[in-house]
C-alpha cells in the first residue's frame, strides 16, 4: 500500500502560512510515501504579464528563496518520501518571460527553475507541464493543460479526458464520478489551494484551502480523500481523528467597514 499527498497551488510567497503549517502537521500524522506537488507551488508574480503594483513587496528572488526554504523544510520532515514537482502555469511564467524578453538566455541551465530551486539537491523530481504522468490508475495534472473553465471543473475535465484524473489549478475542491455501462466507475478530483484568500488582484473568490490524500492498493486501485480545511474566526481548522487541529491565520482577513445606522 502507498499513501500519496497531492498538494497544489500554494503560490509561495503569497500563501496562507496557517494552511501550509496545518498541512505539514497533518502530513506528519499521515506519513505519505509519495508527495506530489501539483503545480503553482511558486507564484512567479514578477514574471507575470499582468500589471503589477510597484508596492508589491516580493521580488522573484524572494519567491525562489521562500519556495526553496519551504521545500527544504518538507524534505527534512519526510526524508524517505518520493517527492514530485509538476510544473504549473505559474512556474511557466518564468521561462515564458525569458523567451519573450531575453531569448538568448532561454537555454541557460542556471536560470531554469529546477536548478534555481536546487531540486536535484533536495531529491525532488521535476515533471514538465506538458508531460503526462500517472500513479496506478490515476492520472496527475496541474489543470491548465486542458482548459475547462472554473464552473464544474471536475465534471468538465472528466468529460474531456474520460480517465481517472486528479488536478489543481482552480483552487476549489471538486469531484465528479461516472459509472459506465460495463459497471466500471471513473472520476475526476479537483484540489483546493493554499494561497491567501485575498490576493491583490481579487476582491472576492470562492476558493477553498486543503489538499488530497490518495491511498493505493498494490494493483493501482485507489481511494481519494479530500482534506478540506475550514476557517473559524482567525483560525484555520481541520478535524482529524475526532480532534480539531488549528493554526492562527495571519493578516489575510481584510477589515470590514460598516456604516452604522442610527434610529
Amino acid at each position: 500500500m502507498a499513501i500519496e499527498a497531492f498538494i497544489s497551488d500554494i503560490h509561495f510567497p503569497v500563501h496562507e502560512p496557517a494552511t501550509w503549517n496545518l498541512t505539514l502537521r497533518l502530513l506528519k500524522k499521515i506519513q505519505p510515501s509519495i508527495i506530489f506537488l501539483g503545480g503553482d507551488i511558486l507564484d512567479g508574480h514578477a514574471a507575470s504579464k499582468y500589471p503589477k503594483d510597484p508596492a508589491y513587496p516580493h521580488t522573484l528572488q524572494d519567491e525562489i528563496d521562500v519556495t526553496f526554504r519551504e521545500l527544504s523544510r518538507l524534505r527534512q520532515m519526510f526524508p524517505g518520501a518520493t517527492i514530485y514537482f509538476k510544473e504549473g502555469n505559474h512556474e511557466q511564467r518564468i521561462p515564458k518571460y525569458t523567451h519573450s524578453n531575453a531569448a538568448a538566455f532561454s537555454h541557460l541551465k542556471g536560470i531554469r527553475l529546477p536548478n534555481l530551486l536546487k531540486l536535484d539537491d533536495l531529491g525532488i523530481q521535476w515533471i514538465p507541464n506538458e508531460e503526462k504522468f500517472k500513479i496506478g490508475e490515476l492520472w496527475h495534472m496541474h489543470g491548465n493543460e486542458v482548459p475547462v473553465g472554473s464552473v464544474y471543473p471536475a465534471r468538465n475535465l472528466y468529460l474531456k479526458l474520460g480517465v481517472n484524473v486528479i488536478f489543481g489549478h482552480y483552487h476549489r475542491s471538486s469531484q465528479y464520478l461516472d459509472r459506465a455501462l460495463d459497471g466500471k466507475t471513473h472520476g475526476a478530483w479537483g484540489n483546493s489551494c493554499m494561497e491567501t484568500f485575498q490576493p491583490e488582484y481579487t476582491f472576492h473568490n470562492i476558493w477553498t484551502h486543503g489538499f488530497i490524500v490518495v491511498e493505493y492498493s498494490r494493483y493501482g486501485r485507489f481511494r481519494v480523500e479530500p482534506m478540506n480545511f475550514f476557517q473559524q474566526g482567525k483560525m484555520e481548522c481541520f478535524v482529524y481523528e475526532g480532534k480539531t487541529m488549528v493554526e492562527k491565520i495571519g493578516a489575510s482577513i481584510a477589515p470590514v467597514r460598516e456604516h452604522k445606522l442610527v434610529s
